[in-house]
């Protein structure tokens, strides 16, 4: 998973797939997860434990998230 200044970008060895910063409507989080919402019923679920630096990537939401 890379971050970009325009969004979050996912690749396989079979599959890319890219997630539009712009697209999402707000960020809410647990202690586990964070979850990316496009709809007020549909997100994307990133799970923390496959980040090193958890405060890292919550800075990069928050300041490339439109509110």
């Amino acid at each position: 998973m890379e971050m970009t200044d325009e969004g979050i970008v996912d690749k396989t060895s079979k599959s890319e797939t890219k997630l539009n910063l712009s697209g999402i409507e707000k960020l809410q989080e647990n202690d586990q997860y964070f979850f990316l919402y496009n709809s007020s019923v549909s997100a994307y679920i990133l799970p923390k434990r496959d980040f090193q630096n958890v405060d890292e990537i919550r800075s990069y939401f928050k300041s490339n998230l439109e509110d």
